[in-house]
């Protein structure tokens, strides 16, 4: 393929190497989740997605594909062109590798990129054909085990709590045939090889996701003397995935042992009864002035919550690599998680964050008082966090796996120049 890079005056350096004449703009097309105009971000992929466009955008032409979404509409600003493809009236576990593989299929059709990058749900590649007009380099990174993600739902109403099992099985089925589709999968933690062993043995490069600019940029500020508050964050989707109660539960059992903890809940709801339980529990443990409920916000903002608490606090029943543990890093704020998951590859026990094994509400509450003790180095957090998330350093690191993918006889002629972001991890 006759391809090139924007010219260094509108990329930064480096791509003289990619410059030829008479070649035309590479064009990558992502299919993700991104947020609805006039939306924050829902979840750490939308921010991811938001961060990578952005970045792709200064070196090649990006156009963004969004199954599911609420609207049917077509945008472009100066990152480039989105299309909106609205959700259809069948169950999303159906259609997302049914109806809306077709629809995708259709626009990349539409589209013609020289490569497409999945982001999340492998199941929409299902139906692609892998000759013809999308004869082209195939990406997937993995940022959930999504029958995982099922299986720790809520399952609102009783049709959806009894196919909780049902749709797991699958979507599972679904993702393990699509994931064998793709040229490349990219891992964001080593948890995903031991979540998805028949990725084992295929061909896969280790990129960590991006962190937001806002978070490595802003003037840091130390958070005030704790003074007589210990101030715990939970951020994500309200759901019961993410486990909202247990992190309630735990600030009861700090006030017990008379340490004055509160919890601020930044996140969107997601499972409206779900939600309810919660303020429920609330009330009836008499924590009405402890823990807040602010809804969703904007990157920015977040870089606020994080610089003014003293703990992110995260017990989720299923994660693969959170985006906002390295989001919390980038802001030197330690966190307390579960020893599992991609938890194990992004916290050093004690020294930028602790694990709660999980055995019981009181022994985590005893962790969580040790570390209201410790005074953490938060620069030490934020300048280790800098190294693995800096997305200008991930942008290059996708590109050069693009370069690779397009031209193999030219990537063979040159070092490869990527990382890994955690020893030992597969690339």
């Amino acid at each position: 393929m006759n391809l090139r890079l924007k010219p260094e005056t509108e990329q930064g350096t480096g791509a003289g190497a990619d410059r030829q004449a008479g070649a035309r703009e590479m064009h990558i097309v992502l299919v993700a989740p991104l947020p609805e105009p006039h939306r924050t971000a829902r979840g750490g992929v939308e921010r991811v997605t938001e961060v990578l466009r952005k970045g792709l955008a200064a070196h090649a032409r990006v156009s963004v594909v969004v199954p599911n979404a609420s609207i049917a509409l077509r945008t472009r600003d100066e990152f480039g062109e989105i299309r909106y493809l609205k959700r259809a009236g069948i169950p999303g576990f159906l259609s997302y590798w049914s109806h809306m593989s077709r629809a995708v299929l259709a626009q990349l059709r539409d589209l013609r990129p020289d490569l497409v990058h999945v982001q999340d749900m492998g199941g929409v590649a299902l139906f692609w054909p892998r000759r013809g007009a999308l004869d082209v380099p195939l990406v997937f990174t993995v940022h959930g085990i999504l029958d995982q993600d099922i299986r720790q739902s809520a399952g609102e109403g009783l049709l959806r709590a009894w196919s909780r099992g049902l749709r797991a099985r699958v979507v599972q089925a679904v993702e393990a045939i699509a994931r064998s589709r793709f040229d490349r999968v990219v891992l964001i933690n080593p948890y995903v090889l031991e979540a998805l062993p028949d990725l084992v043995g295929r061909s896969v490069q280790s990129i960590a996701n991006p962190v937001d600019r806002c978070f490595l940029d802003a003037e840091f500020s130390a958070p005030p003397a704790a003074g007589d508050r210990f101030r715990l964050l939970q951020v994500g989707v309200i759901s019961a995935r993410k486990n909202v109660a247990a992190s309630i539960s735990l600030v009861s059992a700090l006030r017990e042992r008379g340490i004055p903890a509160t919890l601020d809940i930044v996140g969107p709801v997601v499972e409206a009864d779900y939600f309810e339980s919660c303020k429920a529990l609330v009330a009836e443990k008499g924590l009405g002035e402890a823990v807040t409920f602010h809804g969703g916000v904007s990157p920015a903002e977040l870089v606020g919550w994080f610089d003014r608490s003293d703990v992110l606090l995260l017990v989720s029943g299923q994660e693969t690599a959170p985006m906002v543990v390295a989001e919390a890093h980038c802001r030197g704020l330690p966190v307390a998680v579960r020893p599992s998951f991609g938890f194990r590859y992004m916290v050093e026990d004690g020294v930028n964050g602790v694990f709660l094994e999980g055995h019981s509400v009181q022994d985590d509450a005893g962790k969580l008082a040790e570390m209201a003790r410790v005074q953490w180095n938060r620069p030490a957090i934020r300048a280790a966090a800098r190294e693995l998330y800096d997305p200008d350093v991930i942008v290059r690191e996708t590109l050069a796996l693009y370069r690779r993918m397009l031209d193999p006889a030219g990537a063979a002629k040159s070092p490869d120049a990527s990382r890994t972001f955690e020893p030992g991890a597969v690339s």
